[in-house]
């Protein structure tokens, strides 16, 4: 990535750089071992305070591939992400830990953030209901997605996807979770199984 006097481009930086580009040369101020070297050539010294992020921000992503059951029911099911992380670059999640559906906001880490989430279901039992997918953040649902499946029309090994993608504002300690809620339950109290899921949260930039 370079930028020059004659075609500047707009760049972030991870940390804080400040001084004085020397003439005439071409100068590495930042490099990370993700991202190439970020360069900028100048004809004349320039004063230079850049802050920010190379590349993508602040990300954890994490898959689910154990099986999880859950009962049919109107309050949701948080999913366990317990069995690995893709990525973590901040220390968002720990799969081994006791709070395995919890992804908390790292200190210094406000901003805005793209969050998407996945997870394949089974049916145990028959009945038309309207099973959601749904991201929580400090317990309050923020984002959700569904629709009502016809388990009669299923064998108990068929899986259907559900899928929920948002933009949030968050900050700091906060929590984020992601969970399976039936609503409109024809058949309660009955079983059905997550079979795999996965989350993605990556900060986009500052809060709005």
């Amino acid at each position: 990535m370079v930028s020059s006097l004659s075609n500047i481009l707009p760049i972030n930086i991870v940390g804080t750089v400040s001084g004085t580009v020397a003439s005439g040369t071409p100068t590495t101020i930042f490099s990370r071992a993700n991202v190439q070297n970020v360069v900028i050539v100048t004809e004349n010294p320039i004063p230079v305070s850049l802050v920010g992020e190379v590349g993508i921000g602040s990300r954890v992503k994490s898959t689910k591939t154990s099986d999880q059951a859950y009962t049919r029911a109107n309050t949701p099911t948080l999913i366990e992400f317990s069995d690995s992380d893709n990525f973590d670059t901040d220390g968002w999640h720990d799969p081994a830990g006791a709070d395995p559906e919890i992804f908390t906001v790292p200190a210094g880490k406000d901003g805005l953030y793209l969050i998407a989430s996945s997870a394949f279901i089974s049916f145990g039992v028959t009945g038309i209901d309207a099973h959601n997918i749904e991201i929580f953040v400090d317990g309050t649902i923020v984002a959700g997605g569904g629709a009502y499946f016809s388990s009669t029309n299923l064998a108990a090994t068929d899986e259907v996807a559900m899928n929920v993608v948002d933009i949030i504002d968050l900050v700091a300690g906060q929590e984020i979770t992601v969970g399976i809620q039936v609503a409109d339950t024809t058949v309660t109290g009955q079983t059905d199984t997550i079979r795999s899921a996965t989350i993605s949260i990556v900060r986009l930039g500052s809060t709005v």
